[in-house]
């Protein structure tokens, strides 16, 4: 047999059929968060996250700054002080919260219920959910001023 013949089989066998063609996959769900403000609810962005679901598993390196989806998920207004209840989904197996002020420093928050800072200015929050199945960063921004008088 030839180098050109040897060739010309194998470029033949590659043009052959395929069985089974691409798979595809879908993206799994993951769950949601709503914030509940003064009895308002509120959606929130979903930031970096890895999630498993049967056999698929993806994970999205995704901006992690709660400021920068400021256009997408409009900051929320809240009164200083004001409890502010997380609503889950699918409730975690455990969370926590990150809040910086607009400027990036860091601001104290310990547990629930969470309560908004007592000084007025833009809050960003971070909010990361653990299940089994991965985890997951919510974020949003919260505006803390004073109601205003009826």
């Amino acid at each position: 047999m030839t180098i050109f013949s040897l060739i010309i089989m194998l470029t033949l066998a590659g043009c052959g059929e395929r069985t089974g063609g691409p798979v595809e996959t879908a993206e799994p769900a993951i769950p949601e968060m709503i914030i509940v403000i003064d009895g308002q609810e509120y959606r929130t962005a979903v930031g970096p996250y890895c999630w498993q679901s049967g056999n698929s598993a993806v994970c999205a390196d995704k901006e992690g700054d709660p400021f920068a989806y400021e256009e997408s998920v409009p900051p929320i207004t809240g009164a200083p002080g004001e409890e502010a209840t997380l609503k889950f989904e699918q409730p975690p197996d455990s969370f926590s919260v990150k809040v910086q002020d607009e400027h990036g420093r860091d601001i104290s928050q310990s547990g629930e219920p969470i309560l908004l800072p007592g000084a007025d200015g833009k809050y960003g929050y971070s909010v990361t959910g653990v299940w089994p199945q991965g985890e997951v960063t919510f974020l949003f921004v919260v505006r803390v001023k004073p109601h205003s008088p009826d």
